[in-house]
């Protein structure tokens, strides 16, 4: 796809009483090292459970036990020739229940974290604040220049647009891709406005580089001790 996004304050119907709110998500398997980082989540009540409603989809739910979740089968995916994961199709099952859900219509921005991904709700409710970006625009969210896995972010309005037109706009695409890649590139052929933060994510694996307050999230941090040193720094006093 070409990537045109395009400016509009057009506000879509039927979501324009929606405040700043917040829908987070995640997909992960129940096996590896994402499972505890999940659970560990859920028992401190930090990343997509400081959100004002959270989903988590899964292969095997009873093995995320306590944590609310909802099966999607399968999650098994390919390596690709760029070296990670041709997920796409997993994701996109973990899209249909969600919006099925409809928790995403009631908040203003959708946000799909990774496990791995220390996410702060309040700093992006901030900036969206200060950006006055709208959950009525259909916008999605990125780095400058970049629209990357660890935290995706889009607009009440442009999950509703997604929903209707990926199909026939976009799954022609899905074979043999990374489900940040598709989006990104459906979101461009959709023509959603591209937003661009500079401090949406800080691509790191030292914890000492989480003291910056501006940034939104960081990743990848994948084992306890890293994911808690990471949160202990980013929010010193």
């Amino acid at each position: 796809f070409t990537h045109s996004a395009q400016t509009t304050s057009t506000l879509n119907p039927g979501f324009e009483s929606l405040g700043v709110g917040l829908f987070c998500w995640l997909v992960t398997a129940s096996t590896g090292y994402e499972p505890a980082l999940v659970q560990e989540h859920f028992r401190e009540q930090r990343s997509l459970f400081r959100c004002d409603d959270a989903s988590v989809f899964t292969d095997e739910p009873l093995l995320l036990w306590p944590v609310p979740s909802t099966s999607i089968g399968a999650l098994d995916s390919k390596m690709a020739p760029w070296g990670s994961w041709a997920n796409t199709g997993v994701f996109l099952r973990a899209w249909d229940v969600l919006v099925k859900e409809g928790k995403y219509a009631k908040r203003a921005w959708t946000v799909k974290v990774d496990a791995d991904t220390v996410f702060f709700p309040s700093r992006l409710l901030a900036h969206a604040l200060d950006q006055g970006w709208h959950g009525a625009e259909p916008v999605f969210v990125t780095n400058v220049g970049a629209y990357v896995g660890p935290i995706e972010v889009l607009s009440a309005a442009a999950v509703k647009t997604f929903e209707a037109l990926r199909a026939p706009v976009c799954d022609h695409f899905v074979a043999n891709s990374g489900e940040d890649g598709f989006l990104n590139s459906c979101l461009g052929a959709l023509n959603i406005t591209m937003r661009e933060d500079g401090s949406l994510l800080r691509s790191t694996k030292f914890p000492g580089d989480c003291g910056v307050p501006s940034y939104v999230a960081f990743h990848p941090f994948k084992t306890f001790s890293d994911y808690a040193a990471c949160l202990g720094n980013a929010t010193v006093p």
